[in-house]
């Protein structure tokens, strides 16, 4: 709290969790985010990631706040009505003076990432806890379960919708409401992946708004008849415009990145293949 982290939004939003606090087995990812001013966003596991690419390529979402603190004596007060044990985390009691034991504490709790979105003038947000459906499953599935419904209820005590995103459909029986389950689009989240390191051109400092603009002219009339594939075209269009190896592919991720090509993200992209346009 000292440091600020979970307070503000936008660029100034502090991650309460970064991913050098939490053990991740390599499985966590730091990302500079669209939304965010260019903030980094901390994401715990790779179906964050996944997650997170989505929201990216989501017009409605304004703003998210990953690992987003949940009120304590307001947790405290909900596991204890719902009957199930608050998180905790090992603490040190004592002094110099006195035997130091190490207790229970009660542990600040976080939701995944908190969207906010708007949408024909108005503004909402929405609770977002993700987990793999293997979580929820087998010896340690209901104790998942169990603080995943102390979330719940928090948010929709507070009027914020909440929803459970996974990689794949539950299991009824956990009891979840079917219009809170949320799963991930795989193929979308791997096609912005693909792209999403493009979207600054101030990444590239040797390609100017110039070059975009010729890219664009040349390249796209070519995409649009859908014969070859946009690297075997990348490289045709680097050799008539004379620019360095790997220009243009650069170029058109950049496009695609911004929609500025109407690129079908519900299929698979793959750079040696014809992209596929939304036909209007």
């Amino acid at each position: 709290m000292k440091e600020g982290r979970g307070f503000g939004d936008g660029d100034n939003y502090i991650s309460w969790l970064k991913v050098q606090d939490v053990p991740s087995l390599g499985r966590s990812h730091r990302v500079r985010g669209w939304r965010t001013g260019n903030r980094v966003v901390h994401l715990m596991s790779y179906l964050e990631l996944q997650h997170f690419y989505t929201l990216e390529w989501d017009r409605r979402v304004f703003d998210y706040r990953e690992q987003f603190p949940l009120a304590l004596d307001s947790t405290k007060e909900i596991a204890n009505r719902l009957g199930i044990r608050h998180p905790a985390v090992n603490s040190k009691r004592g002094s110099k003076h006195s035997k130091i034991v190490t207790v229970k504490a009660p542990n600040i709790m976080t939701t995944d990432i908190l969207v906010t979105y708007k949408d024909q003038g108005k503004t909402c947000s929405e609770a977002h806890s993700v987990k793999p459906a293997s979580k929820l499953e087998g010896k340690g599935g209901e104790r998942v379960r169990e603080k995943l419904n102390l979330e719940r209820v928090y948010w929709e005590k507070l009027g914020t919708q909440w929803r459970l995103i996974t990689d794949q459909p539950i299991n009824p029986a956990h009891g979840f409401a079917p219009e809170s389950l949320v799963v991930i689009e795989k193929v979308l989240a791997a096609n912005v992946e693909a792209v999403h390191g493009y979207y600054d051109l101030h990444n590239f400092v040797s390609l100017s708004s110039d070059d975009v603009e010729r890219v664009n002219n040349l390249l796209f009339p070519q995409i649009h008849e859908g014969q070859l594939g946009l690297a075997e075209l990348a490289n045709r269009c680097d050799e008539c415009l004379r620019l360095p190896p790997g220009a243009s592919l650069t170029i058109a991720k950049y496009l695609i990145a911004h929609r500025i090509w109407p690129v079908d993200f519900s299929k698979p992209f793959h750079p040696c293949r014809p992209l596929a346009l939304i036909r209007s």
